[in-house]
């Protein structure tokens, strides 16, 4: 009924709702501050009340699941960074027919994961054309990227910017005006 954003801010105000509680771990209430939680005055009170949202669970089992739900959120984004580092490693493409740079998914990312966790995964990881397949006489699940994409990308990180270029050029120029020169000293001077 109800998405993990959603899910994720009501636990958010849940924390800002109980924030004196000492029973939610410093990484929960870290987290929760995180989220626009949107205050009201209660009968022209000048004290800022939360409005009512969350659960009267006990804040252990609240602090629990949202641990939970934050290993959940998280574990996309950090799959997709590894595969990412993982491929930033490999030199040469190495599908068996060197055609594609392949880096094998994590199991328990897939253990864990819905089908659409694997589609999210895949708009995660920075590379166009990215696809999950197996492999015929290997285990697992591969994400394959063809080696052209890669090569593009690198080629692109190489290329030097022009604003950054124009940005040192300028830098090297204020430096220059800023370093007095040396003059020479007139027979008056002396």
């Amino acid at each position: 009924m109800y998405g993990e954003k959603r899910v994720a801010w009501v636990m958010a105000a849940a924390i800002h709702a109980n924030h004196f509680d000492g029973r939610f771990s410093t990484q929960n209430q870290e987290w929760a501050k995180s989220f626009s939680i949107p205050y009201e005055l209660h009968y022209g009170n000048p004290r800022l009340l939360p409005p009512h949202y969350g659960s009267n669970a006990h804040p252990t089992l609240i602090d629990g699941f949202i641990s939970r739900l934050r290993e959940h959120l998280e574990r996309v984004p950090n799959e997709a960074k590894r595969i990412a580092a993982e491929l930033g490693k490999i030199d040469a493409p190495n599908s068996p027919a060197k055609t594609h740079f392949m880096v094998k998914v994590d199991t328990d990312f897939l253990n864990a994961a819905a089908s659409a966790d694997t589609g999210k995964l895949l708009r995660a990881i920075p590379y166009k054309g990215a696809y999950l397949s197996n492999l015929t006489g290997e285990h697992g699940i591969f994400v394959f990227i063809k080696k052209d994409e890669i090569q593009r990308l690198r080629n692109k990180q190489q290329k030097p910017s022009v604003t950054g270029q124009l940005k040192e050029g300028a830098a090297k120029l204020a430096a220059e005006k800023a370093t007095p020169t040396k003059t020479k000293k007139t027979e008056q001077e002396l």
